[in-house]
């Protein structure tokens, strides 16, 4: 529910599959995993998520404000 409210709130408009396929990838896991990603985000992962996000900026579907805040995040990461 959080991560469907998390969408709503950036002004997305997630599908009614969408919300119901987050609840059944969740409701498979009895404990939350600590390490659900270990090894899995690295700086590939982190690139291949900002063109992602830079592609949904180019159709609209992100603002600009939005993609500002964004960009300023992924700079500071690369820099690390």
């Amino acid at each position: 529910n959080m991560i469907y409210e998390e969408m709503k709130r950036r002004n997305m408009k997630p599908a009614k599959k969408v919300y119901d396929k987050i609840f059944e990838y969740c409701e498979f896991f009895e404990e939350r995993p600590n390490n659900l990603f270990e090894g899995w985000h690295n700086k590939r992962y982190l690139r291949q998520c900002y063109h992602n996000l830079e592609e949904k900026y180019d159709r609209g579907i992100i603002d600009n404000t939005e993609w500002k805040r964004i960009e300023n995040k992924y700079q500071g990461l690369r820099g690390k």
